[in-house]
């Protein structure tokens, strides 16, 4: 861990927090500054993006019932899925 390369804007980790640095890379492996460990977290904005994209195309094939029983426990009764899954229909 002597030598930290830059991580490039496509590298950075979603939850890195602009102008804050969070993350950093080791060779191939990412380091969040701070743990020292290799992160098993790690994704890119994009592929945050798509993973939230897939989960709540999952959410909007449940019943109406499971919907809402998710918007209430995590969501506080909103439904961001809609908007979503809505878009993408156009």
């Amino acid at each position: 861990m002597d030598t930290i390369r830059k991580v490039t804007k496509s590298q950075e980790c979603f939850a890195q927090i602009e102008g804050k640095k969070i993350c950093a890379a080791v060779g191939d492996e990412f380091y969040c500054s701070g743990l020292h460990s290799i992160c098993p977290f790690y994704k890119t904005k994009e592929q945050q993006a798509l993973s939230k994209k897939r989960a709540f195309e999952r959410i909007a094939s449940l019943s109406p019932e499971e919907q809402s029983a998710i918007s209430e426990k995590y969501y506080r009764s909103t439904m961001p899925w809609h908007s979503v899954t809505n878009n993408n229909d156009k």
